[in-house]
């Protein structure tokens, strides 16, 4: 069997702010729905669903949670380092929280950002020339020299771009 689909379902301790922290950034609303709402990702259109604690537990029938850790972390790309930088302004306006600053990383340029619930991202710019236009920088080529990427071994610096 082979999906045909692929698309996330995170848990929001606010629907309101998650709406506007995504609206912000100028995600493409995928819909609203009783207890979620949803949002596109990138040329090919992931969909992240955020539902509320309290429908995800529901809904699988267990204990789904606002993450204190993340097993995961959403990578976007980006088309230059200035693209990544704008990026980082774009998300201290929306109220994100930068956990590894913007830096040159192998062959690319990064900075790493949570949204209010924790939910965790990072924006990658991979120069091209190495690669063809459509590269997509795996986990395995992206660090195969080190044992952690630039977002986790900085996850411990927090800054706040705004007081909550």
């Amino acid at each position: 069997m082979e999906p045909k689909f692929i698309w996330a379902n995170l848990a929001s301790s606010d629907l309101k702010r998650t709406i506007q922290f995504y609206s912000a950034l100028g995600f493409e609303p995928n819909g609203k729905m009783d207890e979620g709402t949803s949002f596109f990702f990138g040329q090919n259109k992931f969909v992240i669903n955020f539902f509320t604690e309290l429908r995800l537990k529901k809904n699988v029938n267990g204990n789904i949670a606002i993450p204190k850790e993340n097993e995961i972390i959403f990578s976007l790309s980006a088309g230059s380092k200035e693209e990544v930088n704008n990026w980082v302004e774009k998300v201290k306006s929306a109220g994100g929280t930068i956990f590894a600053a913007s830096q040159d990383y192998e062959k690319g340029y990064t900075f790493c950002f949570a949204d209010p619930d924790g939910h965790k991202f990072n924006i990658l710019y991979w120069h091209r020339s190495t690669k063809s236009p459509d590269f997509v920088p795996h986990a395995d080529q992206a660090i195969h020299n080190r044992n952690q990427s630039p977002c986790e071994e900085r996850s411990n610096l927090t800054i706040k771009s705004k007081p909550r």
